[in-house]
């Protein structure tokens, strides 16, 4: 639980951070009010690494560490990417009349993502061939040195976790308490590096339900239940609050209001299940095409009022989250 935990805070500061870099203060390439929404650089950086770690060097990942194969893709990979985050910035757009961005925003998402695992994968196999020319013995044997293959090695990596896990948060509660002080917008932040775990663990556990299927036949054991409870559930949340966040608030529920829906529930609500469904229906043109025109459909759908909004987000969703 505790290597989930630092790699969930790791990928809530790497979304942080690619958000401003490459948002409207400093590159300026993403905006809430454009096609290339604030999660997108985030999306495709965690689609390009999860090609790596979660595919490739998915195995060799495991023979040395299963807890850093979990951490990495689970916890990091998870965090960092947000399926959910991006489509509500897309209803809120609807909402607010811009189809055309909406349409080009779902096109250029969708497809961003899902080439960037086909990136990360075939980078990846080529960075993985002259690993094995270099060493002649192959990578899982070269790092059997590292390989945590024992009760006292699993106690210095419990060790070393727990003791990143307890600076994060005390850094983070020292650095919230500064910024909420200061009016500053970064407090919510630090208050997502503090409760954004739960996000993780909550995912963690709801992904044990993919794969058994439904009943004592074990039917539909394809589909991952886990996966669609955590995201219908982190959209359903998110669509509420946006709907919230509208309201004259205080400062201290808007906060929590900002940081649920920009942190903490994209946590549980991770953009690489979609797009790994997606990336084989790439090669088959036309039934990615019929995908997406149906995903954009059901969008079109959303009237602009809050309570209908919010009915058009989960239908939206439910549309996408059966035909990923």
């Amino acid at each position: 639980m505790t290597h989930l935990a630092v790699f969930g805070i790791l990928g809530v500061l790497t979304r942080y951070l690619l958000q401003k870099l490459f948002g409207p203060g400093v590159v300026g390439v993403t905006s809430n009010q454009t096609i290339l929404y604030l999660d997108l650089p985030s999306n495709m950086v965690g689609s390009f690494l999860m090609g790596w770690f979660g595919v490739v060097f998915k195995g060799d990942i495991s023979y040395m560490s299963d807890h850093l194969a979990i951490g990495l893709s689970t916890g990091y990979l998870g965090s960092l990417t947000t399926f959910s985050g991006w489509n509500q910035k897309m209803l809120e757009l609807s909402v607010e009349g811009h189809w055309v961005f909406v349409l080009l925003g779902f096109l250029i998402g969708l497809f961003l993502a899902a080439y960037s695992i086909i990136v990360g994968v075939e980078t990846a196999k080529g960075f993985r061939k002259l690993l094995e020319r270099s060493s002649g013995c192959g990578i899982t044997s070269s790092g059997t040195s590292w390989r945590v293959d024992s009760h006292k090695r699993h106690l210095v990596v419990l060790a070393v976790f727990s003791l990143m896990l307890i600076s994060l948060w005390s850094v983070s509660g020292v650095l919230l308490r500064e910024e909420f002080s200061s009016d500053s917008s970064e407090a919510q932040l630090w208050l997502a590096c503090i409760v954004g775990p739960l996000g993780v663990w909550i995912r963690w556990f709801l992904a044990r339900l993919n794969g058994r299927g439904l009943g004592r036949m074990g039917l539909l054991k394809w589909f991952p239940f886990g996966t669609l409870i955590a995201n219908v559930s982190a959209a359903c949340v998110m669509a509420a609050l946006s709907t919230v966040k509208k309201e004259p608030l205080s400062r201290i529920p808007e906060v929590h209001c900002l940081l649920r829906q920009n942190f903490v529930l994209p946590s549980p609500s991770t953009q690489l299940r979609f797009t790994s469904g997606i990336c084989p229906e790439v090669h088959h043109r036309a039934r990615s095409c019929g995908f997406i025109l149906q995903c954009l459909a059901e969008m079109s759908k959303s009237p602009p009022n809050h309570v209908d909004f919010v009915v058009a987000h989960l239908s939206t969703f439910f549309s996408v989250s059966f035909h990923s």
